[in-house]
């Protein structure tokens, strides 16, 4: 992934209009947070290129120095995305104790999509 980075700029899944939306929040000073089900190790260049620092991925856990598969922490997938950004919101010091998960969709105030079709934050079981 990281030649096809280099060569194109950008992941070429991830569009212009994508970056550029990232960008108008960040420039607005806004929160950006990716939360993804996908590894962390395969979107951490990704969220790097958007400019966004705080990324939830799917992570691995790591013992003796490898990579052993196993999953760590709270699993980025379906609604475990809402329990993981509960927990990140709450090491931040951001806690929204009056939202329920239905809630913290609405937190984020308008989802947008990633460029893959997927409105990220939008309500699916």
């Amino acid at each position: 992934m990281a030649a096809r980075i280099h060569r194109h700029g950008h992941p070429p899944s991830l569009n212009a209009e994508a970056l550029a939306l990232v960008k108008k929040h960040l420039d607005a000073g806004d929160l950006c947070v990716i939360v993804t089900a996908t590894n962390a190790f395969v979107t951490r260049p990704i969220a790097g290129l958007s400019g966004v620092q705080h990324l939830l991925g799917a992570e691995g856990e790591v013992k003796d120095g490898r990579y052993t598969g196993e999953p760590q922490g709270t699993i980025t997938f379906q609604a475990g995305k809402l329990v993981r950004l509960r927990e990140w919101l709450q090491e931040q010091g951001l806690t929204p104790d009056d939202f329920d998960d239905l809630g913290l969709f609405r937190f984020t105030q308008r989802p947008a999509d990633a460029g893959d079709g997927h409105a990220s934050g939008s309500h699916q079981s």
